[in-house]
């Protein structure tokens, strides 16, 4: 006989997003009906479509006080049904001054998903092929351009979203709106940030960085751009599985 009401809220939150290591997993459905889980996944999916971004974002911190309530900092489960809420999450946790952060100028950061919240990534940090990474940043201009390259000499356009839309920037300092999870690529991805006063060729910007990514050295070099374009990158190590 299932037992739901014994089980706290934030455990059916990660039963629900498949948040749970298998053992955990296997008790906790045990006593959960699949019709609970089933309602509780649908709320989320009904959160998700019918509210804009920002309405998500105040759902997602709801939902992070009723966890906290409960010892937990995180709700992973409408995480799990669309990492735009992750946004709502890591706005409220943007790094204060400190001896990893610069004082002027652009800065890139990436946020990882982790079951027990989002986990800021320093220049270097090891990541694994599956990790759910959303992207921040702070620039001295007002046009941006944003692109990765990773072990097998691939550019994945990051910002804007399209080669041909704009360069400009709502805000100097934003989270992208849209996560992004890394594939098996090996060695590293490298996310690189390219800022100027004046709107940007963004094919100009992914050519640089694939001339860069086929090179020998595509984990360091910079871009093979004017020099009065300003870039910022991020590296992340990539661990084998």
């Amino acid at each position: 006989m299932n037992d739901h009401r014994a089980v706290p809220d934030y455990l059916l939150e990660r039963l629900a997003a498949d948040d749970l290591p298998p053992d955990e997993d296997a008790a906790l459905r045990a006593r959960v009906s699949p019709e609970q889980l089933q309602r509780l996944r649908a709320s989320d999916a009904e959160v998700l479509a019918a509210l804009p971004p920002r309405q998500v974002a105040l759902e997602v911190e709801r939902r992070l006080r009723n966890a906290k309530a409960s010892r937990r900092a995180w709700a992973p489960a409408l995480v799990a049904v669309a990492t735009v809420a992750l946004v709502g999450v890591v706005a409220l946790r943007w790094p204060t001054e400190g001896p990893d952060r610069s004082k002027g100028g652009a800065e890139l950061l990436a946020w990882a998903q982790t079951p027990s919240g989002p986990v800021l990534l320093g220049p270097g940090a090891a990541v694994r092929s599956g990790t759910v990474l959303q992207l921040h940043f702070r620039a001295e201009a007002p046009f941006a351009v944003i692109a990765s390259l990773d072990g097998r000499g691939a550019v994945t356009l990051h910002s804007p979203l399209t080669a041909d839309a704009s360069t400009a920037l709502e805000a100097l300092a934003h989270t992208l709106p849209q996560a992004y999870q890394l594939d098996d690529a090996p060695r590293f991805e490298r996310f690189v940030m390219v800022t100027s006063a004046h709107p940007l060729e963004v094919n100009q910007v992914l050519q640089a960085a694939a001339v860069v990514a086929r090179g020998p050295d595509a984990e360091h070099a910079p871009l093979p751009l004017p020099p009065a374009l300003h870039q910022t990158d991020l590296l992340l190590r990539k661990e084998a599985p």
